[in-house]
């Protein structure tokens, strides 16, 4: 594994330096509520709708974010409080919110009178772990999900699945999987079927999948992942593959590198190339230029990667202006990507996150770069830990005279590694500590009123 990593990342050190460009993450305006396991959903221009958060109480308050102004605005509150609910945008315009933790209620938001209404409700009570798939005819296909019932103290994973007809906003059984599952993926094929895969059930991990045919309502057995895996990413490729990546395995609990990809024209899996760190509950997404962006997740978020889906390897690497875990990410009709709150860790206390980031694709020039910076940020240093070598990125939004240092633990300065004028815009700066000994080090960043410490760790 670890000789993997250095491979990897000599590799990608040299495809940097061909100083390609693959897009940039930029800070911008902050949701009005911290929010994790909530949902959202694009509808009416690029507006994204925002909605619940898991806490106590868990929340039922919503709002907008609208890109022709680059702000959020807080909209009227759903019915009822949820989380790891789901936001689907119906063919009409509408947003429907569908269950949540230990919720049946579904309930319908109406851009035009900014107002909710209840619609049908569930058949299943769950706490989470379904998926929700926009079908091409309209309807919406809910699959399995996860519940403890603590009458008898057992865990059970749902086969059960249930389909939403907006016309007649209804909901009714389906026919059932053939394994109930949780912690899987529903992937729309381009022939309209549903494909799911992997997964827990029975307390096990699945390397099963089975396809859905909304002509027939029936499933189907397809063929095994190679790995059974959950809490992993799918996402649809543009000659009509599927590419799978990451998740919790039986010999990686933390998560894997490991990805394949599905043919439907033979259903069949092959191996693909890895990922550069293990991901769990991370974002797979497919650009314009046909590449796969991907981000965010429970493990190793601060990263985010380009897999090219040519040659089925990672052709970029890069680390966020911020560490969030498990946002919610949304691709935008412009190409661009958005990023939204999660949580972070606060010494040993999760908080939940307001921050937003946005990522642009293929900047291709540096003047148009330094006039999209519109916030200060101080990155995570990358590799961390590191040996001897790693890359430190930052961003100003104004000129002004910047200093970037390195002090050990007990506050001593140790290095300097900018110490100058600079123009806004983003950098990155390559610090050696092949002199110094293991341990944790600090780097101050301080420019105009902008001041952040961050620590990072040399392993030798």
């Amino acid at each position: 594994m670890k000789l993997k990593l250095i491979i990897a990342a000599f590799v990608l050190l040299f495809l940097r330096a061909e100083a390609q460009q693959y897009g940039y993450w930029e800070i911008i305006d902050s949701m009005n509520i911290r929010r994790w396991n909530f949902s959202t959903s694009i509808f009416s221009n690029n507006k994204i709708l925002a909605a619940g958060s898991d806490g106590s109480p868990i929340l039922n308050s919503a709002e907008i974010y609208n890109l022709d102004n680059n702000t959020w605005a807080n909209t009227t509150s759903m019915l009822e409080g949820r989380a790891f609910h789901h936001l689907i945008t119906l063919n009409n315009n509408e947003v429907i919110a569908i269950g949540g933790f230990l919720l049946k209620s579904c309930e319908i938001f109406n851009p035009v009178t900014i107002s909710w209404r209840y619609t049908d409700s569930l058949e299943t009570l769950k706490y989470f772990g379904d998926t929700a798939t926009l079908l091409n005819d309209g309807r919406i296909l809910i699959v399995g999900g996860y519940y403890f019932d603590q009458s008898t103290l057992q865990n059970i994973y749902f086969n059960i699945c249930e389909i939403y007809d907006s016309i007649t906003e209804t909901w009714s059984l389906t026919d059932s999987l053939e394994e109930g599952r949780d912690g899987h993926t529903a992937t729309l094929l381009n022939d309209g079927k549903v494909l799911v895969t992997g997964g827990i059930g029975n307390d096990s991990y699945l390397n099963s999948c089975e396809i859905y045919d909304p002509i027939t309502n029936q499933w189907s057995s397809a063929a095994n992942l190679l790995h059974a895996r959950l809490r992993h990413s799918a996402v649809l490729l543009s000659d009509g593959r599927v590419l799978v990546s990451g998740g919790v395995t039986p010999d990686s609990t933390l998560g894997t590198q490991n990805c394949e990809i599905y043919d439907p024209d033979t259903d069949s899996w092959s191996e693909a190339g890895e990922m550069t760190v293990p991901r769990t509950s991370h974002k797979t997404l497919l650009l314009m230029d046909g590449t796969v962006l991907i981000t965010g997740g429970s493990f190793e978020p601060e990263v985010w990667e380009i897999y090219d889906t040519k040659t089925l390897s990672i052709i970029y690497y890069d680390t966020l202006p911020i560490i969030v875990f498990d946002p919610e990410v949304e691709l935008l009709t412009d190409g661009r990507v958005i990023s939204m709150g999660g949580y972070t860790f606060e010494g040993m206390t999760v908080e939940t996150s307001s921050k937003v980031l946005m990522y642009t694709p293929k900047v291709t020039s540096v003047t148009e770069e330094h006039s999209l910076v519109s916030d200060y940020s101080l990155s995570q240093n990358h590799p961390n830990p590191f040996n001897p070598s790693t890359t430190i990125k930052y961003q100003i939004s104004q000129n002004g005279f910047v200093t970037l240092k390195v002090y050990d633990i007990l506050g001593k300065e140790i290095a300097t590694l900018v110490n100058e004028e600079k123009p806004s815009g983003r950098y990155e700066v390559s610090f050696n500590a092949s002199s110094f000994a293991s341990g944790v080090y600090l780097y101050r960043l301080n420019v105009n009123d902008y001041v952040d410490v961050k620590k990072m760790i040399l392993l030798k």
